[in-house]
């Protein structure tokens, strides 16, 4: 009986090995098995993704009882267009919407306009004018530092015909009053040198500084105070 006891060790210890690597096995390939399962999940987010767009952005930007309004037109799972109107008429802006990246967002309505402001990038933002004359088209003005409703003035950051320029425009009339900026900002955004802009009951008042830097000495400094009656 006692030259039996040690096989039986032996036998009891291979066999618990044996389970041992079993399970290690089991557990590998359930870990392989697990890829494709985890691989059909990361898909259905993505289109969870997709539909979430189309949720939460299908109630109107703005409507009103005088059936003024303003949407998102889909396009595609992600893109999208702007469609305004009222009652009379309905215009659509061509210029896509990526709805992933910061969509237009209602600024302001007044009995001319809705307004949207939106981010582009850095730097690089905008207010886009939606016209209830149905006669009128959209307009972009980029770079924009203010927007006086109650007066239809925007005040906006602008590089044309190489000239640096900071220009006032009332978006009903067109008027505009166009302020050159010298000397020229040294920095890759002009607008950076624009160091102070406020509009208050008409009166514009406007710093630009340069060279464009973070400390406080500055070599040249263009201050403006100005009342726009347009």
């Amino acid at each position: 009986m006692n030259l039996d006891i040690p096989w039986l060790k032996v036998t009891v210890l291979i066999v618990f090995i044996m389970s041992i690597a079993c399970k290690n096995t089991y557990k590998e390939q359930e870990a392989a098995n697990l890829t494709p399962v985890l691989g059909l999940q990361e898909r259905d987010t993505m289109q969870s993704v997709k539909i979430s767009l189309h949720e939460a952005y299908k109630q109107n930007i703005y409507e009103d009882k005088d059936g003024r309004f303003c949407r998102y037109k889909f396009i595609s799972d992600t893109t999208a267009l702007l469609e305004w109107g009222d009652c009379t008429f309905q215009k659509i802006r061509p210029d896509t919407i990526y709805m992933e990246y910061h969509p237009p967002h209602l600024e302001s309505v007044s009995s001319d306009f809705i307004t949207l402001n939106y981010s582009c990038g850095s730097p690089c933002w905008g207010m886009i004018v939606l016209p209830f004359d149905k006669k009128e088209s959209s307009a972009n003005y980029m770079y924009d530092y203010f927007y006086d409703k109650s007066t239809n003035l925007i005040g906006y950051f602008a590089y044309e015909n190489k000239e640096t320029k900071f220009v006032i425009q009332n978006i009903k009339t067109k008027k505009k009053k166009v302020i050159k900026l010298y000397p020229e900002c040294d920095s890759a955004f002009g607008g950076d040198c624009i160091d102070f802009v406020n509009f208050t009951n008409r009166r514009l008042t406007f710093y630009w500084k340069t060279p464009y830097t973070f400390a406080d000495s500055i070599s040249t400094s263009k201050y403006i105070s100005q009342r726009i009656d347009f």
